[in-house]
């Protein structure tokens, strides 16, 4: 064989293998980290099915890649060592520290926060803090990115994830490589002006843009533009936001690929215009994507967008082919060195997957059709194989998804945001002529966000709940299938989407084949919600909403928030959804007290609700009571007053009324107390009734023994009586309150009473959301955060 001919060979052989290596590095890597994590079971499957899938003929090549795991578990904990240090107690408090402000603050009423760094630039912390007055509200507006400051405040670790399907805090700030918080006691002062290093100098650029933006263009307007062109949302208003959530619309409000490649393609319009030669314009955009990924916030997408980009064109410049999945694999690679934990970021997954998914979809995509074809074609894949992520993280589905998105992507795509990109800085160097084409861009932002709110508000997502590792890998599966059948027939037929269907089924049927009584008391601060799921879905009852109280006046203008915290938005909702409730058949608030019944009219606006129940007496109605009773009405929801000695039945569960009789004067005497038969287990839901309620029941009725007693009042000193915990004599008491409330709760008398009653006390301050199973008259208990509290 000749020499030209050997050549040939070795350098086809080359080109078989060379596009799975760097995936195959991706996929080894991906298993270090979570290694680390220990995701044990999770890290040996990823590795051994990529291994399988990609590899398995080439030995040499295989255990080259497979490396990367133990390098990589070895760099994550290297790396956690040294950004995450273990201390049993943050390194200071109350001291005055250098730090430098490495973000423009985030300024939402009189709440205000940003990241800084310390004197090394190594230890990240989140700084938070609340203005006092005006004054100082506006020095943190004027504080810039790149500014050393003295800062006095205590440095706190982060609390563990307290509810199950909330916010996990920790993970957020590993996720942006920092450790603590930092409670900043006062105005930080002594500040130095920023270096004029030129990221610095970019990211004050940022910041003079967002406010330019801001005050130019109206409040609804203003949001959407600062998001296309800086990857500021912080504008956007709550109400927007959700509809883009729930019709599967966020992914456009981050700044990514496609901005990337339409700023390349203005580029190349302006400077060839000017006739530069185009290895010029490849050295322009080396400088240009670079900075662009800083004056858009360096959010995952950007970035990852900002590297393949500066790769793609410095191998046009060189003149040399190299495969897109070499690309993204080392801007994969790249990103997880400078933080291994990103690799939890939504952002950080869906950016990277879908862009892998769409260069792995190129024989789809080239399939014959207009360029309206082809991108319809993109968002079709995009969205089926998204589908795990979007289902893990926000448990739902829009029926409206598809098509909006068909319709939103080329509208912001190819009109919106080439129009933001053009328009704006014209506005801000011609301010005249600027305000003639603003008005364009405010018609088509405004009209864009009244429609999807509009689309919103006519249509509910379909709840599946968050899937666990196994439909997770069948979505997956199912995608993959789709896309293989559509590549090798060249066209979509029904069959091509039976998986997808088989798998959603499945999902959504899951609960209703579930033989176990699962009873959930959910960690809402100084309230209570409870989350009754009888076997087989045979009913859902929600007990108590939760509800944030509201202490002190009206707040001065200044200090609104644009969306003020609520507990049952935060905590009570998406556990209902991750858990894949989709109906509730009871509503049952206890009595209406803010604590336990401020959340109802959000429950009764997100899910159908079937019954409500209130506590029957002859008071005269608050006025929480009377405005949830008119919207359970306007909802069509039956209303049903429950008082001592009616009773209920679901399958074999069994609900009986033990208070109130209706003459109670006290809110609290007013609750319901409930004692219930579920599976075999016996419960006792005791609201906030005190002492005098209990002394009643004990005379009313003699057998309430109970497994699991729902302590009264969250552990007040006025409930819990000896003679009533005697009673019961509770295996499992569960105590809700709110973790350092003003109230004291619980008190340490009902704990000592509660021990000498030898119960295992339970507490949502200290454990979180607290869940208890009963299958096959076990009954087992599950903490989210795993301290004992005897």
């Amino acid at each position: 064989m000749s020499g030209a001919a050997k050549h040939i060979r070795q350098t086809n052989d080359h080109e078989r293998v060379r596009p799975y290596v760097v995936p195959l590095f991706c996929v080894s890597v991906i298993a270090g980290v979570l290694s680390y994590e220990h995701h044990l079971k999770t890290a040996a499957f990823i590795a051994s099915a990529a291994s399988a899938v990609l590899f398995w003929k080439n030995v040499r090549w295989l255990a080259a890649a497979l490396l990367a795991l133990p390098v990589f578990y070895l760099y994550s904990h290297v790396y956690a060592s040294v950004v995450f240090p273990t201390y049993n107690t943050p390194p200071h408090n109350s001291y005055k520290v250098l730090y430098t402000v490495s973000s423009a603050p985030d300024i939402d009423g009189d709440k205000i926060t940003f990241w800084a760094a310390d004197s090394n630039d190594r230890n990240r912390v989140y700084v938070s803090y609340k203005a006092r007055s005006e004054q100082e509200v506006m020095f943190f507006k004027k504080l810039k990115s790149g500014e050393k400051c003295y800062m006095r405040g205590d440095l706190e670790i982060p609390e563990p994830k307290r509810n199950e399907f909330g916010m996990d805090f920790p993970s957020f700030l590993k996720q942006n490589g920092a450790a603590f918080i930092m409670k900043l006691k006062s105005v930080p002062d002594g500040c130095l002006s920023p270096s004029t290093s030129v990221i610095n100098s970019l990211a004050n650029a940022r910041l003079a843009g967002i406010k330019h933006v801001t005050s130019r263009y109206p409040e609804d307007a203003s949001g959407l533009l600062n998001a296309l062109l800086f990857g500021d949302r912080n504008g956007i208003a709550p109400s927007i936001t959700k509809a883009y959530q729930e019709l599967g619309l966020t992914h456009l409000l981050a700044v990514s690929g496609y901005n990337v490649a339409v700023l390349i393609g203005l580029i190349f319009l302006l400077l060839g215009t000017f006739g530069m030669s185009k290895e010029r314009i490849y050295v322009c955009l080396l400088f240009l994507i670079p900075s662009y990924t800083v004056l858009t916030g360096g959010e995952s997408s950007i970035i990852r967008a900002g590297i393949m980009g500066c790769a793609a064109v410095f191998f046009l410049l060189l003149k040399r082919r190299v495969t897109p999945a070499s690309i993204i694999g080392t801007a994969f690679i790249l990103m997880l060195f400078a933080n291994p934990f990103e690799i939890y970021s939504l952002g950080f997954q869906l950016s990277f997957y879908m862009t892998f998914v769409l260069i792995c979809s190129k024989k789809i995509l080239l399939l014959p059709g207009s360029s309206i074809i082809v991108m319809l074609r993109a968002t079709l894949i995009c969205q089926l194989t998204s589908l795990p992520f979007i289902l893990y993280h926000f448990y739902e589905i829009s029926i409206w998804s598809l098509p909006l998105n068909a319709v939103y992507i080329p509208f912001i795509s190819l009109l919106l945001f080439p129009l933001t990109v053009l328009i704006v800085p014209l506005g801000a160097m011609f301010p005249a002529l600027g305000s003639f084409c603003d008005v364009f861009l405010i018609i088509l932002t405004e009209a864009s966000s009244d429609l999807l709110q509009l689309a919103a508000g006519h249509t509910k997502p379909f709840i599946l709940g968050r899937p666990n590792i196994a439909f997770l890998s069948g979505y997956t599966a199912a995608s993959f299938y789709l896309l293989t059948y559509w590549e090798q027939k060249r066209k979509l037929a029904p069959a091509a989407f039976m998986p997808f269907a088989a798998v959603i089924l499945l999902h959504a049927s899951v609960p209703y084949l579930r033989g176990e009584a699962r009873i959930t008391f959910l960690d809402v601060g100084q309230g209570d919600s409870i989350v009754i799921e009888l076997p087989r879905r045979d009913g859902v009852y929600l007990l108590d909403t939760g509800g944030t109280l509201n202490f002190g006046s009206q707040k001065e203008d200044w200090k609104q928030r644009k969306k003020e915290f609520d507990i049952t938005e935060a905590a009570v909702i998406p556990a209902l959804k991750g858990m894949g409730i989709r109906k509730i058949d009871g509503l049952i608030l206890s009595h209406s007290d803010a604590d336990h019944a401020g959340g109802a009219h959000l429950i009764l606006k997100e899910f159908s609700v079937k019954k409500l129940y209130v506590p029957f007496h002859t008071q005269m109605v608050t006025q929480l009571e009377r405005s949830i009773l008119q919207n359970a009405v306007k909802k069509k929801t039956e209303v049903i007053r429950l008082k001592k000695g009616m009773t209920w039945n679901v399958g074999e569960s069994l609900f009986s009324v033990l208070s109130p009789l209706g003459t109670e004067e006290e809110s609290n005497d007013q609750s319901i107390v409930l004692w219930s038969r579920i599976e075999s287990a016996k419960f006792m839901f005791t609201g906030d009734i005190g002492a005098e309620g209990e002394s009643r029941i004990l005379k009313q009725f003699k057998a309430i023994k109970a497994n699991v007693l729902k302590v009264g009042h969250h552990g007040s000193l006025t409930s819990s009586t000896e003679e009533f915990l005697d009673a019961v004599t509770p295996d499992i008491s569960i105590i809700s309150a709110g973790r350092n409330n003003r109230y004291g709760h619980p008190a340490p008398e009902i704990l000592q009473r509660l021990n000498s009653n030898h119960t295992k006390v339970l507490r949502t301050d200290i454990n979180g959301d607290i869940r208890v199973t009963v299958k096959n008259g076990t009954i087992i208990t599950k903490t989210m955060i795993k301290k004992e509290n005897r």
